[in-house]
């Protein structure tokens, strides 16, 4: 019985689907076990910010580092510059294919701009502080991520950044932000600011209050 051309070709394109993913976790396996110190002190390599971020409240902040060997450090943080301080955050250790590769496609999707270390760290912490006073704690693999910044002084940035939105906090909802989350976090900043005390866009005219 003859096989199908087509179930072979997906077949094969699976399996080398699976060749590749096994030959990243090898590599990535590989990858020399440096420790915070050493990390937070290596030569930085890139600092990136999306370049709507002030625009639109929320974009991202990379920071990478570059271990020696091949390999390459690397943190991002999901700014919410509005409300929520950083709603996400990642730390990876990449060879250096893998990390290029992952830049030249954040680069082709995302608009973005250099920014200083020390601006790069209080950007993020003080969006960090800003959602503290609200009550939003910040992503929990924030404190890993935030390692990379080492002993870069947030004094040695004169830039000053403004969070909220014309002087109160707004909430935007984002694509993965549940109904019921929506209004958790509406809820909270009821109880805290009271009903005149921010704004909101979320889609649902029973939780929204615009500028």
């Amino acid at each position: 019985m003859a096989i199908d051309p087509r179930k072979r070709q997906k077949k094969l394109a699976k399996r080398a689907k699976k060749q590749k993913a096994k030959a990243k976790r090898l590599r990535q396996k590989a990858a020399p076990r440096y420790g915070i110190g050493q990390i937070s002190q290596a030569p930085i390599q890139d600092i990136i910010i999306d370049r709507n971020l002030f625009d639109k409240g929320l974009g991202h902040v990379v920071m990478s580092r570059n271990l020696g060997h091949g390999f390459m450090a690397l943190s991002m943080f999901l700014v919410d510059m509005y409300c929520l301080g950083v709603k996400n955050a990642a730390f990876l250790r990449l060879t250096l294919p893998d990390y290029s590769d992952a830049m030249v496609r954040y680069e082709m999707i995302q608009s973005v701009d250099s920014v200083s270390p020390a601006c790069a760290r209080k950007l993020v912490e003080g969006a960090v502080n800003y959602a503290r006073e609200l009550g939003f704690p910040p992503h929990k693999d924030y404190l890993k991520a935030h390692r990379i910044f080492g002993d870069i002084r947030v004094e040695d940035c004169d830039v000053e950044f403004e969070y909220g939105y014309n002087g109160k906090p707004m909430f935007i909802s984002g694509p993965y932000d549940s109904p019921a989350k929506c209004k958790q976090i509406i809820n909270k900043l009821t109880k805290r600011l009271g009903p005149d005390g921010f704004t909101s866009s979320t889609g649902d005219p029973d939780l929204d209050i615009f500028p």
